[in-house]
């Protein structure tokens, strides 16, 4: 029983349903996930420069890729923040880089933002979670 708003001292009966929901992750095999993990972020910083120090982590993406088992079902795809992505895209400048591509759809180049970088034929997209300042495991 609550007060009534429109009249002064009435009661109604009223029932209150609460829900709460708690979405989380769930991996069916934990073989499917792979972490690249510990990146140096001043060798990244030299993409294009005449020192370019930032091939491992191309390196690196190819070697998570074959870590995945072949029979493991699902989409494949690589999340990196802002920073990591801004730098993996100078790398598309480099003409001698045939693994990494701006992606077409419909025959048409997509404006800049919507662009989808591909990496050996899996996307990588932009996570604003992933932070650069975390510390070395």
């Amino acid at each position: 029983m609550v007060p009534d708003p429109n009249t002064t001292g009435a009661f109604m009966q009223m029932m209150c349903s609460w829900y709460q929901w708690k979405a989380g992750l769930a991996i069916r095999d934990y073989r499917s996930v792979v972490r690249i993990a510990n990146i140096d972020m001043t060798n990244i910083l030299t993409t294009g420069a005449t020192t370019d120090n930032s091939a491992d982590l191309l390196k690196y993406m190819s070697l998570a890729l074959d870590r995945i088992p072949p029979n493991v079902i699902g989409r494949k795809v690589f999340y990196m923040n802002e920073t990591v992505r801004s730098y993996l895209r100078l790398k598309i400048v480099n003409k001698s880089n045939l693994l990494l591509r701006l992606e077409e759809i419909k025959g048409t180049l997509i404006p800049r933002p919507d662009q989808v970088l591909m990496f050996l034929g899996v996307p990588c997209r932009r996570i604003d979670a992933i932070l650069n300042t975390e510390t070395n495991i």
